[in-house]
């Protein structure tokens, strides 16, 4: 009787020199916790690994010792004192953590949720502020934000040379927010946006001028004046993509897209054929799209079109002279090159189906094409011309080696070849 009353006396003293304990054995809290939370806790003591703290829970919450600063701390005490008050970050609670069912914190990350939740802030408001650069790695760039890391994509880069020049380390630079997610530790950002949201006014500015100067363009254009003058813009090449390059028009921070297929009247695989980051230029602005903030631009629109030389230089029915640029399963393209300018420097090539190609079938097709060697010099009738497709067919069904007509030509080109003769005839 008097063993179970004294243990009846300890617990009651213990329950009043221990609110914790006391709280715990009556059951009357509701406190939830979850990861990524700020808490308020007491430091209780310290283990060989790490430092006790009461935050109300159902037993005591551990911080590693790894967890307590960004430095290596012999004697946990020196930064968190017993008896004290502060705040830690949970980064496991009891159902997640390890250490014996335990809530696990840090005392490091406080800072870094408090980061979280002022960037959390800024998007909601989705205001600018500045980065640095730390790394440059594939596809992008990493920053530090208030001591966290973000990524920024290539495509919401707006330095020069884009992700792929490494003297971008350090650079401070404005950014805004396209995603965060602090259980994830995901941070994306856009400089692009940034400097488009500052530069708004200048923006719509140039926008407005080229509208306008497009549409007076395109009025003189129909009325066939003598004073149609294209748009063009001055710019430096600031991004080179596959699809084509990004140019920032002068005196401004706004971008207009130069499309590969817009670059040369040549036949271009990639844009660093031709451009490099930091070349000025001066290109035709095709169209504006305010809407959308889109600027198109065109180097080639500046250059005559060779195809207005190609039409005077070849007609159906000729043989002519070219050399065998690539070979592909349906058939040959040829380079031909007499004149002045040389019509391969103009990017043209004719094609020669392999259709029009003697004995050939689908059986042995690749047979045949395999015969034409790459550079080989090969003279074809011109079979077809066709202006709206930009396209020229050669057939050597008609000719020998030496180029001579040595079967008879198809209606519709031996009427246009006597065509062709009789008005040389009467130019003559």
């Amino acid at each position: 009787m008097s063993k179970q009353k004294s243990a009846t006396n300890l617990l009651e003293e213990e329950n009043q020199n221990n609110p914790f304990a006391e709280l715990v054995q009556s059951g009357n809290y509701d406190y939830y916790f979850e990861r990524g939370q700020i808490v308020s806790g007491v430091v209780v003591s310290y283990e060989r690994d790490g430092v006790l703290i009461d935050v109300g829970a159902k037993s005591e919450a551990f911080v590693p010792t790894k967890e307590v600063a960004d430095y290596a701390v012999s004697d946990p005490s020196s930064v968190l004192p017993v008896g004290q008050n502060f705040e830690f970050y949970i980064l496991r609670d009891e159902a997640g953590s390890g250490f014996d069912g335990r809530i696990v914190l840090s005392f490091k990350r406080v800072a870094q949720a408090r980061s979280w939740s002022a960037l959390e802030a800024k998007k909601t408001t989705d205001e600018i502020f500045e980065a640095r650069i730390q790394e440059v790695v594939k596809g992008g760039v990493v920053v530090e934000v208030n001591g966290l890391r973000g990524f920024i994509p290539a495509s919401h880069l707006r330095v020069k040379g884009g992700s792929n020049n490494p003297k971008l380390v350090g650079e401070v630079i404005p950014c805004t927010i396209l995603e965060i997610d602090r259980q994830q530790s995901k941070l994306i950002l856009s400089q692009k946006l940034a400097i488009s949201k500052l530069y708004s006014g200048e923006r719509e500015k140039l926008l407005k001028e080229l509208v306008a100067a497009l549409k007076k363009y395109e009025e003189e254009l129909a009325e066939n004046k003598e004073t149609a003058k294209s748009v063009t813009v001055k710019g430096e090449v600031v991004r080179i993509t596959d699809f084509g390059a990004f140019v920032k028009i002068a005196d401004t921070e706004i971008d207009g897209l130069l499309p590969l297929s817009e670059i040369s009247w040549k036949r271009v695989t990639h844009p660093s054929e031709v451009l490099e980051i930091g070349d000025q230029i001066l290109a035709q602005v095709l169209n504006v799209v305010p809407e959308q903030c889109r600027i198109s631009l065109s180097l080639k629109r500046l250059e005559k079109d060779p195809w207005e030389i190609i039409q005077t230089r070849i007609k159906e029915g000729e043989v002519i002279t070219g050399r065998v640029s690539k070979t592909i399963n349906f058939g040959i393209f040829v380079k031909i090159n007499f004149g002045d300018p040389a019509l391969d420097d103009c990017g043209f090539e004719a094609l020669l189906p392999v259709d029009e190609i003697p004995n050939a079938n689908e059986d042995n097709a690749s047979e045949v094409i395999d015969q034409f060697k790459l550079e080989q010099k090969i003279k074809a009738l011109v079979r077809k011309i066709k202006a709206d497709e930009r396209r020229v067919t050669l057939s050597l069904k008609y000719t020998d080696a030496e180029g001579n007509i040595i079967a008879p030509l198809p209606e519709d080109i031996a009427n246009k070849k006597e065509q062709t003769e009789t008005e040389t005839e009467k130019t003559d």
